[in-house]
């Protein structure tokens, strides 16, 4: 996905996600939160060269189930977004 310098959602809050991984940016920083608005460098940064966030359910808790808001420190940054879940029933 394409991250801008305006905040943007990066997934939305699924009570059946067990795990999520998002890879570093490909250039610039991102700043992440798990709150509905984020301003960039007062969050949790990702640069260039990071090993990716892996989150899961045994390990973290619900964070991985929790929405996620996104902004980049320049426009056009390249951002990759794994999910996995539970099948609904």
């Amino acid at each position: 996905m394409s991250v801008g310098t305006t905040q943007t959602g990066l997934v939305s809050s699924d009570p059946h996600r067990v795990s999520l991984i998002i890879s570093a940016p490909s250039t610039g920083t991102i700043t992440l939160s798990i709150e509905p608005t984020v301003t960039a460098g007062q969050g949790l940064l990702l640069t260039t060269g990071n090993p990716p966030i892996m989150l899961n359910i045994r390990e973290h808790g619900d964070l991985c189930t929790r929405q996620w808001t996104v902004i980049g420190s320049v426009a056009g940054i390249n951002v990759g977004v794994l999910e996995s879940g539970l099948l609904k029933q």
